[in-house]
């Protein structure tokens, strides 16, 4: 099984991708032409990528071993093909060169069916969802970084090509002094601009493990036939996810672009009250990532 489904060349992985009991899930690059999951087997998928990846299976193994919460486990660690002995320009410019493999989610994201959710559906999933942070809440750390100590590998909307920190922040004012002086750089982000994304987020906040990008298309469901409920059957892609201030996920969840009725909905639920502060911060954030990203 493991020579079939579990390549060790790109020229292997070239095969298995071809052959009629691989199925490719997804794909992204120039027009989402490079697969980038494939399932190689009933249960069992691929995810390709780069070296990022070894964040992602850390953050992601650290997540299942302690959370209470339906993630999908780890089959194969990361492996990092070779190049080709003779330089085959289409496989390099084709395919990812690495790679794990994890269970496969049954379900589908959140994002295709949430506007079409019944309200007892809709408050069932939000219930599941407070569950889950609560729980990722009661994992604390005296540092803000990666699940590993360390500093951060991977930042949302801070590309690889940036300087990453080098040591795990100390404190929110480090985290803020550190996205404050990225902005500062960004010929296009008025002052008053950064100023104002950075007062909406408090020195003060407490540190806890958070996913980082928990939004629809990373929440896995099932809905039952009648649509009368809804069973979260997976958190996936936990990339980003390492240790943060408190506010940095309800706030990535408010993030505007990625409101819909349906979401809106449960966001609703699971943060009642005032959420002007919340939605500020997800305002602020969205301005962050939106100017880091064109900066780059």
């Amino acid at each position: 099984m493991d020579v079939d489904i579990y390549p060790t060349s790109l020229s292997e992985l070239k095969h298995l991708i071809e052959s009629s009991s691989t199925t490719v899930l997804h794909r992204f690059g120039f027009q989402q032409q490079m697969p980038r999951i494939i399932r190689v087997m009933p249960g069992i998928v691929l995810k390709l990528g780069g070296s990022n990846l070894r964040e992602e299976i850390l953050c992601t193994q650290y997540a299942f071993d302690s959370l209470d919460v339906p993630i999908p486990c780890v089959l194969h660690p990361y492996r990092e093909l070779p190049f080709p002995d003779a330089p085959d320009s289409e496989l390099v410019h084709s395919l990812c060169r690495s790679y794990y493999a994890l269970e496969e989610v049954p379900g589908v994201s959140l994002d295709k069916v949430v506007d079409s959710l019944s309200i007892e559906a809709k408050t069932s999933i939000a219930s599941q969802l407070r569950a889950f942070l609560d729980q990722m809440r009661s994992l604390t750390s005296s540092t803000l970084g990666s699940v590993s100590g360390g500093p951060y590998a991977l930042l949302e909307g801070v590309h690889e090509s940036v300087d990453l920190p080098k040591r795990a922040f100390s404190s929110v004012a480090e985290f803020k002094d550190y996205f404050r002086a990225l902005l500062v750089k960004c010929d296009h982000a008025p002052p008053d601009m950064i100023a104002k994304t950075m007062a909406t987020m408090p020195d003060d906040s407490p540190i806890h493990f958070t996913h980082g990008d928990l939004l629809p298309k990373n929440i896995m469901v099932e809905v039952q036939a009648d649509g009368a409920d809804a069973r979260i059957t997976g958190i996936i892609d936990w990339a980003y996810a390492g240790f943060y201030p408190a506010f940095w996920e309800q706030a990535i969840m408010l993030i505007p672009d990625w409101w819909s009725p349906g979401w809106t909905d449960i966001l609703g639920m699971l943060f009642p009250g005032d959420r002007l502060p919340l939605v500020e911060q997800g305002c602020a954030i969205s301005y962050l990532f939106h100017t880091l990203e064109h900066w780059l």
